[in-house]
């Protein structure tokens, strides 16, 4: 499941900026994997929904 949201989430450019990569990634695969979410992970979840609904433009 997190290897096809992160497949997802690269066609709208979410990973952005490039050198936040990897900590946004652990922080998803810790929120999909983990009972109850922390104040960080609300947030990056709803950039997730976000990034989903209306890719960034270039």
């Amino acid at each position: 499941m997190t290897g096809q949201l992160d497949t997802m989430l690269e066609r709208p450019d979410f990973h952005y900026p490039p050198d936040r990569v990897a900590t946004t990634k652990r922080t998803l695969r810790t929120l999909l994997t983990k009972p109850g979410w922390s104040s960080q992970e609300v947030p990056t979840l709803r950039g997730v929904l976000s990034a989903l609904e209306r890719p960034r433009e270039r």
